[in-house]
């Protein structure tokens, strides 16, 4: 993992945390000039929440930071950004991972008007219906305008789309006219805060594995599934048996 935090306490806990959970925190730098991004997040009694960000060390990641710790970026089965660094330092990251054929996956996150550039040198961009919104324009409200949100998308340059709907499920649609919904798996909801990353992380990981979109759309509902049994962000992250197990008591039923 490559990122930064500041020189408090804040960023001490999260990179311990990320070590104990078996992350390569090697290539997180500290930024001492300033403290580490926070978020602060309220939770509805549906299960619904509001971010607040403060982002702290995570804009001050340089792309000087992020080549040196990439050094040569070759050997990676990919790369997954998000908005939370600088523009700048996201852009020059596409740059090399595509310049060696490395696949860009790009969650969107936090919602911001990007150039048809960016969006159009990434392999896949996931968006959520906010996101999209900032993105596009248009106001996703169910599976008809998510479609025509991710067409519009594609029309800026973008090869394919991976557009999460909460309890709607998630849309993929590409280039190619390959078109996927996966429906959302009935949970109890208890706080969604980590669902949209879980989901990402998740699809980005099975798609690397198995290079089946639909099984990755599963794996990744499934995760987000059960990310939002239980409260809180990296705590309500399921382990990858925890995936597998779920996705065995609910089996395929069509394609």
């Amino acid at each position: 993992m490559v990122g930064a935090v500041g020189g408090d306490s804040f960023g001490q806990e999260l990179v311990r945390s990320l070590k104990n959970s078996g992350v390569h925190i090697e290539q997180i730098v500290q930024k001492s000039e300033t403290a580490t991004g926070v978020a602060m997040i309220t939770v509805e009694a549906s299960g619904e929440n509001t971010i607040l960000l403060a982002s702290g060390a995570n804009a001050l990641l340089s792309p000087q930071d992020l080549h040196q710790a990439i050094q040569i970026p070759q050997g990676f089965s990919a790369v997954l950004l998000q908005n939370e660094i600088s523009l700048e330092s996201t852009a020059a990251a596409i740059r090399w991972f595509t310049a060696v054929g490395v696949p860009v996956f790009y969650n969107a996150a936090p919602a911001r008007m990007l150039p048809d550039a960016l969006i159009s040198s990434v392999d896949y961009l996931i968006v959520n219906e906010s996101e999209a919104d900032a993105l596009t324009g248009l106001s996703v409200r169910d599976l008809e305008t998510a479609s025509v949100a991710s067409k519009r998308l594609l029309e800026r340059g973008a090869k394919a789309v991976v557009l999460t709907m909460g309890d709607m499920g998630a849309l993929y649609q590409d280039v190619e006219g390959m078109r996927i919904h996966v429906p959302a798996f009935p949970v109890s909801v208890v706080d969604t805060t980590a669902a949209g990353d879980t989901f990402v992380g998740a699809f980005s990981v099975a798609l690397c594995e198995c290079e089946d979109i639909f099984y990755a759309l599963r794996f990744a509902s499934a995760a987000a599934a059960l990310s939002v049994h239980r409260s809180g962000a990296q705590a309500s992250i399921p382990l990858r048996r925890d995936v597998e197990s779920f996705l065995h008591l609910h089996p395929e039923k069509t394609r």
